[in-house]
Parts: structure tokens; C-alpha cells; sequence
């Protein structure tokens, strides 16, 4: 990997983990341009959001599967089965602690991709690709169709 460009301004970039999103505008046009000039911390921004994208959809997987789990464990009411076939006490507590763990499980990742959320700037950096994808299609709508777009859109 090459060095940085501008060491200290690099060291600043880092210390913000390369987001630059929450700063005023006049700010944010010096390290915009050493964004686009070094590509050392070019590509370190680029780790960064992948990273932080990651974090985010694997707690949101998570979530589903815990989700899905109690779903699977409502659905098939493990608790009337024994309750027919007279079994013990101990197959009881079994099926209270999956219960209780699928909870427990989907509250934690709940809680997780709420801490990535607020601590990284994931929903700014995806309302960024979003505006960006958004910008790309509305260029290939026809220009007669593109006439009745509200203006805030267009």
C-alpha cells in the first residue's frame, strides 16, 4: 500500500475513521480532495464502510434467524406436545430455554445493529450509494417521462 500524501491529514482522517460526513462543508472540501488525491486513505475509507456495512448486515441476519427460530418454535408448540405425551419436567425446561434463548438472541442483535447504526456512518454512507444509484437510473429515464417528475425528485 502507498504512504499517505499528507501525513497529518491523514492522521486526522484515521482518528474519525474516515468519515467525513458529520463535519461543516467548508471543512469537508480539504479532506474530500485528499480522499480523491491519496489512495492510501482512499482505499483504508474504503475498508472502513465495508466493514461497517458487514457489521450491519450480519446483525440483520442474525436477527432473522433468531426471528425465524421463535416463528419455527411458536409454530410448532413443543410445550402442547409434551404437555399430551406426559414427559418430564427436564424436556419442559428444554424447550423454556430455546424459547429463551431465541428471545434473548433477538434482542441482542437487535441491539447490535442499533449500536452499528448510531456509531457508524452506515446510514449516511447508504443514503449516499442510494443517491447515487438513484442519480444513475433517473439518467436513463426518457426525457418525456422525466417532464413529470415533481421537481425535488428530479
Amino acid at each position: 500500500m502507498n504512504a499517505c500524501t499528507d501525513q497529518v491529514v491523514g492522521d486526522i482522517l484515521s482518528s474519525w475513521r474516515y468519515d467525513i460526513s458529520g463535519i461543516t462543508p467548508a471543512m469537508r472540501g480539504d479532506y474530500e480532495q485528499h480522499l480523491a488525491d491519496c489512495a492510501c486513505c482512499r482505499s483504508r475509507q474504503t475498508l472502513h464502510r465495508t466493514i461497517d456495512v458487514t457489521l450491519i448486515c450480519l446483525s440483520t441476519v442474525s436477527a432473522a434467524a433468531f426471528l425465524l427460530a421463535l416463528a419455527v418454535i411458536h409454530h410448532i408448540d413443543p410445550l402442547q406436545h409434551f404437555a399430551i405425551a406426559r414427559l418430564h419436567l427436564a424436556d419442559i425446561d428444554v424447550v423454556l430455554t430455546m424459547q429463551f434463548a431465541a428471545v434473548a438472541g433477538l434482542f441482542a442483535s437487535l441491539l447490535i445493529w442499533l449500536i452499528v447504526a448510531l456509531m457508524t456512518p452506515v446510514p449516511t454512507y447508504l443514503r449516499g450509494v442510494a443517491m447515487e444509484r438513484a442519480k444513475v437510473l433517473q439518467d436513463r429515464i426518457p426525457e418525456h417521462l422525466r417532464e413529470r417528475l415533481p421537481r425535488n425528485v428530479a
